[in-house]
């Protein structure tokens, strides 16, 4: 234990006499602990994140949108294909619980001089089942309003915030692109999406409604539809692209003009993009880690030229080879737990402030930090060793001859 102080006192004396250069390569470790404390942090959350969406849209749910995913066809190139009569045959297959198609659209929102972007989607009553949303106040869009092309909208808590702040805005009218509409009802917070998306700045409309009232068209965005027995799901998606193909006429050699995902084709996507961005982000931290490492490295390299006759000196009056190796492993300690302790700090100061600013999915945990504390400084010893090890074996007679 002794040894063990007298050598972290020697260590910062001699780091000491390299402040500018130890200054950096703590900077490096520090930046490079901070980035994996995000890493981590946004990597487990957005999985976190990603099956609570999942769960949210439930294992049963299948998602048709026009155009192609994959193929020859790129997604959107038919964003007209899918209509009104295709959701009507999807609801007549067997195992298909309940559709809602869905039209989304964006329209200037108002309220008493307060404005909101929000998303406006046309649904139908189901969709909020399917979604498996929930209501803080109020009711969702009924069968009686799609048959009578009902104004009356559900409106989500960021819309809510900006247009009517603490009043309660069930009964109030806001104008949808210069329309009035009557809010029947607020959702409960869902908070963001993996994509980034604001899932409470958002207006449902009855889907009549948007297309007739607003848009007059009879194409829409996208159709959910809920299985009855969620273990035929393959076969069911099967099925759906049988009837789709059918009701849009396609010939045998003619790729289809829609996508058909059921939850794990959804969950594959998300993954991928989560797994993408964490890629990212672990090059970017072992990067400005490696070159903080490198920095230790030339520090100690540079120490063991100034220091040659003092080693060479050490060794001769009965110093150990481990003694020598011990001590520039204790200075590399040094400067890789400081850059560290400092990262781990900074990195979960950012990662708070980002998550409360931003409303992002970022797990933040003592295993997140203890993690990224032991991953910077065993990158920073990593490069104390060839320094150490070329002090440690120097010949003690050429190191007092050395000039």
């Amino acid at each position: 234990m002794i040894k063990f102080v007298r050598n972290i006192k020697t260590a910062i004396s001699s780091i000491g006499s390299y402040k500018f250069q130890s200054f950096l390569s703590t900077l490096g470790i520090m930046f490079g602990a901070m980035s994996l404390v995000a890493m981590l942090s946004i990597g487990l959350g957005s999985r976190v994140a990603l099956v609570k969406q999942l769960e949210s849209l439930g294992e049963n749910v299948i998602i048709i949108i026009p155009g192609q995913m994959s193929g020859r066809t790129s997604f959107g190139s038919k964003q007209d294909s899918l209509k009104s009569d295709d959701v009507e045959a999807i609801e007549a297959i067997e195992n298909i619980k309940s559709v809602s198609p869905g039209i989304a659209s964006s329209f200037p929102v108002e309220y008493l001089g307060n404005k909101s972007k929000p998303e406006v989607t046309g649904v139908a009553p189901s969709f909020m089942e399917i979604r498996r949303w929930q209501l803080q106040e109020g009711r969702f869009i009924e069968d009686y309003d799609i048959d009578t092309l009902k104004k009356i909208c559900v409106i989500g808590q960021t819309v809510a915030r900006d247009l009517f702040f603490n009043i309660s805005p069930t009964g109030k009218s806001l104008s949808i692109g210069g329309k009035d509409f009557e809010v029947v009802g607020l959702l409960e917070p869902k908070g963001f999406s993996m994509s980034g998306r604001d899932q409470d700045n958002v207006i449902y409309i009855p889907f009549t409604t948007m297309q007739t009232k607003m848009l007059n068209q009879k194409h829409i965005s996208f159709a959910l539809a809920a299985a009855i027995d969620k273990k035929s799901m393959s076969s069911l998606c099967e099925n759906i692209k049988s009837v789709l193909r059918e009701c849009h006429r396609l010939g045998y050699y003619e790729d289809d003009d829609f996508t058909v995902m059921n939850q794990s084709e959804f969950s594959k996507q998300n993954e991928a993009m989560t797994r993408i961005m964490t890629i990212l982000l672990g090059l970017g931290s072992f990067t400005t880690l490696i070159s903080g490492g490198i920095g230790i490295m030339n520090i100690l390299l540079a120490s063991t030229r100034e220091r040659t006759r003092e080693i060479g000196l050490r060794i001769a009056l009965g110093a150990r080879r481990k003694d020598v190796l011990s001590q520039f492993f204790t200075e590399g300690l040094v400067i890789s737990l400081g850059g560290a302790v400092m990262g781990v700090i900074v990195g979960n100061g950012i990662s708070v402030l980002v998550s409360a600013t931003l409303n992002w999915s970022m797990l933040i945990s003592p295993i997140v930090s203890t993690a990224s504390l032991l991953i910077s400084v065993s990158v920073g010893l990593f490069f104390v060793y060839w320094p150490a090890r070329k002090a440690s074996r120097l010949n003690p007679i050429d190191a007092l001859k050395y000039e």
